[in-house]
């Protein structure tokens, strides 16, 4: 590190956090996730909508998801957590 200068430090999940994200995002949960816009801000001055996904299918690292307009994606868990919309 030079002084003054800091740099990003990357992010680990632990075996507990993966366990306790694993359990928000159990099979027929409904999330509210931010489009990719907001999250860069680029594009528009209105952000994007939150978009409505069902969990399909929970894996080790990524969740499967069904949009509402009846697409299949695939997000990782820490995606869920920067794209999430809390209510």
């Amino acid at each position: 590190m030079i002084h003054g200068i800091s740099q990003a430090q990357p992010i680990h999940y632990t075996t507990e956090s993966i366990k306790r994200l694993q359990k928000k995002c159990m099979p027929g949960r409904v999330i509210y996730l931010r489009g990719r816009n907001d999250l860069q801000g680029f594009g528009d001055d209105e952000p994007d909508r939150a978009r409505k996904y069902t969990v399909v299918r929970a894996f080790p690292h990524h969740v499967s998801c069904l949009s509402e307009s009846g697409f299949r994606e695939s997000f990782r868990y820490l995606e869920i957590e920067r794209r999430r919309v809390r209510k």
